[in-house]
């Protein structure tokens, strides 16, 4: 809770309009289960099987975790509503069809039933050549509408979703800088309803996919959604990454550029050490090649980013 309360506070001196943050979470807890912590509750299932590792949160997809589901509830606006967030597909085996119930994000109402989620986004088999592409639902198990281009296994995204509670329509951007970019829609002809919760769920049906989610934002504006992915997520730059170990340094930089404090952990969520650098080089002659997790707090704002040492 700690953590949502700083970013609020944070969201309140900045000037931003009363009411349009519901909820963030960028997942700074220590490994371990999800539920328990800020203010992320079981849905149904059991509440260890999702966890946080390295700042993230993890959704197993590959039919052998139990199925579970876990929320962060918020206080209900009218119109639209929104929800971002960045995900990484870190697996995928042999995709199945979008049919097989392989939503990991959504909204829901108070019944918190299948029956009332809404704006739900899943992971679909490519279009194309690529590894994966991503669906939008309104309400239904298998996406109506696929995002056009193929995605890529390893690589971040940001999906922003808007639910519009008066037509029950759902939709869906990837890495939008306004939201007059390309955008796909969902179904429309459900029965509308008021959101109270955004979800993250895992399935144990016959789905193949491993997906890391950082960075949940829910809002009542498209563009309050992209002055904080702006203004605290993307202003942090780690580079060159990946990095060469013979050079002995990587650089973090942001707009306030003050000391940050850097904990350092590899793929297996062990913490190797602590650092604070008063400006930008962050000495990595410790460590070999491998892929690391950073993770940056600075002003009480933690980022996590990946490093690659070759």
């Amino acid at each position: 809770m700690k953590n949502l309360y700083i970013l609020l506070f944070y969201f309140s001196v900045c000037n931003l309009s009363s009411g349009q943050i519901l909820a963030f979470d960028n997942f700074s807890y220590p490994d371990g289960p999800l539920v328990g912590n800020g203010a992320w509750a079981a849905t149904y299932g059991s509440s260890n099987t999702i966890p946080v590792i390295s700042g993230e949160v993890l959704i197993d997809m590959d039919g052998l975790s139990p199925s579970a589901g876990t929320n962060l509830s918020f206080s209900s606006v009218s119109g639209d509503i929104f929800y971002s967030l960045d995900f990484t597909v870190t697996d995928v085996i042999s995709m199945v069809g979008g049919a097989d119930r392989e939503t990991f994000a959504y909204l829901f109402d108070a019944t918190a039933m299948l029956a009332g989620w809404r704006a739900r986004i899943d992971v679909v088999s490519p279009t194309a050549s690529g590894d994966y592409s991503i669906g939008i639902s309104t309400g239904s198990n298998a996406a109506d509408t696929v995002w056009p281009n193929d995605l890529t296994v390893g690589v971040t995204y940001n999906a922003i979703v808007r639910y519009n509670q008066i037509e029950d329509i759902a939709e869906l951007w990837i890495n939008a800088s306004s939201q007059s970019d390309p955008s796909i829609l969902g179904t429309d002809g459900l029965t509308p309803l008021t959101m109270v919760a955004f979800g993250l769920r895992q399935s144990n049906s016959q789905i193949n996919e491993t997906v890391l989610v950082d960075n949940v934002l829910v809002s009542s504006s498209f563009n309050e959604i992209l002055r904080i992915n702006e203004s605290i997520i993307k202003d942090f730059k780690l580079f060159p990454n990946p990095a060469n170990r013979n050079s002995q340094s990587v650089y973090i930089t942001s707009k306030h550029n003050g000391s940050k404090n850097v904990e350092v952990f590899n793929v297996l969520g062990e913490k190797l050490f602590t650092t604070v650098i008063q400006g930008e080089e962050l000495n990595i002659s410790r460590l070999t090649e491998g892929l690391y997790v950073l993770k940056i707090t600075e002003n009480n704002i933690t980022i996590t980013r990946k490093l690659v040492v070759n």
